[in-house]
């Protein structure tokens, strides 16, 4: 084998492993390229067509320019570059640049760019905005910094940062957003960039703006963090009514702050090193859906199918031991509105004490049992075992021991998107002994083997105790 064939050879696999597909579309539909929002970035100058640069400035130190000396492209790649410059207007010495898309759409729609990001404590960005700070509909598909100066920022280098924000001045509040942030190290474990930090290899940042309300973003090929418009952060309560109805530009731009949120500001001398201060793109795809949807609406389920083979006889309640392990199979479906089919964010379990009016008292720690990289319907079957405390030093006490009037409720939940949650709740018993915990059978008349006693399934394994108390002639 020759090195040419060796060089081809690498140059394939290196290009099959950083290629990623769009998520699958709906039943019906396709992804069409929109090529007004799509760039190879193949020529030697920024595409006056589809894109422009603007100059607005975000606060101290940052300073936008058109210069050609902070942007442009060339070897195949669009390129922002920040650069020292103590001359600007008001000491603004972070000298940088923003290129937007000069055509814009709206949902159904997916865009993605890969991107390999500048080595300085700056936001490299690839965003989604209408143009009016005070009315807009904004998705952030990343901010990231893979050099953060403040001391932290530790989970940077590999941290998707990405949200969405609503900006209505006749609304209140005015103003709502919420983060859908995601790590790398999440991504998985085939995944050639998993763990990756940004600036050491292009990674392909995507988001699914669906509909007026759900965003989905996706990183190298997976799904990654959601955001659903109305959710707030800080576990605020969700704002109803409020829906992304603007047509939105692409924007990739390059800035800082001396915020802790950002990171902190770079050394000027990062500025000036031309191996590190370079935010680089080598494509962007854009796609709408087109086609009709054959694709009908579903609700959102989910149900624990084989909870019955907890309930032992004269008891309605499956009843389990601390720390038992039991096998638990659930249907699970996200729901489908307008042939749109929400993504699952995860199933989950936890124990609850609640008290005769229904209240919270205590809760055991949130296990989730499936994640949002499994199916957003499916029949599935996992092992879990049953909590033993609510914290370290709380125990789990037993349903004979509860406090008169309160109840054990094993939640049991799935949530999509981000928001919705469905449950499949059921109070249960709690015991030290299962089979000890069993209730008399009392039958008050046996001819023979006439009147046979049937108990399925069977908690006991193989062993049934009997209580007899008077003599059965004939028994067999």
């Amino acid at each position: 084998m020759n090195l040419k064939t060796i060089s081809l050879i690498v140059c394939l696999v290196t290009t099959a492993i950083q290629s990623f597909a769009q998520p699958t579309p709906p039943p019906g539909q396709s992804w069409e390229s929109v090529s007004s929002m799509s760039d190879e970035f193949s020529g030697n100058a920024i595409d006056g067509s589809k894109w422009f640069k603007s100059i607005w400035n975000y606060p101290f130190p940052v300073y936008m320019s058109r210069s050609d000396d902070n942007s442009g492209v060339s070897d195949g790649k669009l390129w922002i570059k920040a650069t020292l410059n103590e001359s600007n207007p008001e000491g603004r010495w972070f000298q940088s640049a923003r290129i937007h898309s000069i055509d814009e759409m709206s949902y159904p729609m997916y865009t993605e760019a890969k991107i390999k990001t500048a080595h300085i404590s700056a936001y490299n960005t690839f965003w989604l905005n209408n143009g009016d700070s005070f009315n807009r509909d904004e998705i952030d598909i990343i901010e990231n910094n893979s050099k953060p100066s403040c001391g932290c920022q530790p989970n940077f280098p590999t941290q998707m940062n990405s949200q969405y924000f609503h900006v209505d001045e006749n609304l209140n509040p005015k103003e709502i957003r919420n983060h859908g942030n995601f790590d790398s190290n999440n991504l998985s474990d085939t995944n050639p960039l998993k763990g990756v930090p940004w600036n050491e290899e292009y990674h392909t940042y995507g988001v699914w703006w669906k509909d007026a309300q759900n965003i989905q973003f996706y990183l190298n090929g997976e799904p990654a963090g959601s955001v659903r418009v109305g959710e707030q952060r800080f576990n605020a309560p969700f704002i109803e009514d409020r829906e992304f109805t603007r047509e939105l530009e692409i924007i990739f731009d390059l800035w800082t702050n001396q915020a802790t949120w950002l990171g902190g500001l770079p050394p000027k001398s990062d500025l000036e090193d031309d191996t590190i201060n370079t935010m680089m793109v080598d494509w962007v795809h854009t796609y709408r859906l087109v086609g009709t949807p054959d694709i009908n609406d579903r609700p959102q389920s989910i149900s624990w199918d084989n909870v019955d083979d907890y309930v032992i006889a004269n008891e309605t309640r499956p009843v389990f031991e601390p720390g038992e392990t039991v096998s638990i199979t659930t249907t699970y479906a996200t729901s489908i509105t307008s042939a749109v089919e929400a993504d699952l964010t995860y199933v989950a379990m936890q124990v609850r004490e609640v008290d005769g009016n229904g209240m919270t008292v205590r809760t055991s720690p949130f296990e989730a049992v499936i994640n949002g990289s499994a199916s957003n319907a499916n029949t599935t079957t996992f092992d879990f075992t049953i909590p033993t405390n609510f914290t370290p030093t709380t125990t789990i006490p037993s349903t004979e021991t509860l406090e008169e009037g309160h109840r054990l409720i094993m939640l049991f939940f799935m949530q999509e998107d981000g928001g919705p949650l469905k449950d499949a709740n059921t109070e249960f018993v709690l015991t030290a002994d299962r089979a000890a915990y069993a209730n008399t059978l009392s039958i008050s008349d046996f001819e023979n083997n006439k009147n046979s006693i049937k108990v399925y399934p069977n908690p006991f394994q193989d062993k049934i105790m009997l209580n007899i108390a008077t003599a059965i002639e004939g028994w067999e």
